[in-house]
């Protein structure tokens, strides 16, 4: 991936701070902003970096004498981006970073809204559970009891994985958790090449091939490493964010769960409390 890209003209998606969200769809966005503001302070770093060495060449040649420091500074000017260069031989990693982080914020907020839709309506997560007798006695009143299951299934469902879990919403919730095929398709290429670099290193397998959907702009090959490029990453968290933002406004609309600004939850500062909720 280059990281020639700068905020301006990134191409990366950043949702208006004028967006209603819920307080998870909040969370997302602000872990998504945090993963991206880290790549760009990283590339400015860099070209910082570049620029200084490159001004003090510049000024220092005129003036020094000894031929070793002439020949040391005229080096950085005939290759004034050597930072720049540098953090390029990362591009792999920095790949990684963006698509395990930001695909792991989109998982848990998958499963923090299924969650705060089932505390709105228990009775979808009564339905074919049972618990233990002497469990039941832990709790001391229903309210707990009801927490209960919904953590079990909420981490059911994130074990199952995201299969699992958009035939729960489909069913359960009745909600369409992408807006088209096309979403749908390539949220399946971002959440399998995650899933690849936390369980195989990287390397493509069988079971990657098998779980990936083909897609025309994306090729991967058994033993190879799967490598997102910039173009590719703009276009999946562009997805994954429009992904989040759509299943946002249909829960809370169902659920009749709060929604403010971006800006207000921002501005207000709201600490997270215990989400104890699991990603897939």
């Amino acid at each position: 991936m280059s990281n020639e890209a700068t905020e301006g003209n990134s191409g990366f998606y950043f949702p208006p701070h004028s967006t209603l969200t819920s307080r998870n769809l909040y969370l997302f966005l602000l872990d998504y902003y945090k993963i991206l503001d880290l790549f760009f302070f990283t590339i400015r770093l860099a070209h910082n970096a570049d620029n200084a060495a490159l001004n003090a060449s510049k000024a220092l040649i005129s003036i020094t004498k000894d031929e070793k420091e002439r020949q040391r500074y005229q080096k950085t000017i005939d290759n004034p981006d050597r930072a720049v260069k540098k953090l390029n031989d990362f591009s792999g990693l920095n790949s990684k970073n963006l698509t395990v982080n930001t695909v792991d914020a989109f998982l848990w907020f998958v499963s923090a809204t299924i969650q705060g839709a089932m505390k709105k309506r228990p009775e979808m997560v009564k339905s074919g559970e049972s618990v233990r007798i002497e469990d039941i006695f832990e709790f001391s009143n229903k309210r707990e009891l009801i927490n209960y299951l919904i953590d079990r299934k909420v981490n059911s469902l994130s074990y199952g994985g995201m299969s699992k879990i958009e035939k729960f919403i489909s069913e359960s919730m009745g909600i369409t958790m992408f807006p088209d095929e096309d979403a749908r398709e390539l949220m399946q290429i971002f959440v399998e090449v995650r899933n690849i670099h936390v369980h195989n290193r990287g390397f493509v397998n069988r079971v990657f091939l098998s779980r990936a959907t083909l897609h025309e702009k994306f090729k991967f090959i058994e033993g190879k490493k799967a490598h997102l490029g910039f173009d590719e990453l703009v276009r999946l968290t562009q997805v994954c964010v429009q992904t989040a933002i759509d299943l946002d406004i249909k829960v809370c609309k169902k659920f009749g769960i709060e929604r403010k600004r971006y800006s207000t939850w921002r501005k207000n500062a709201i600490a997270p409390k215990s989400d104890s909720v699991k990603a897939v």
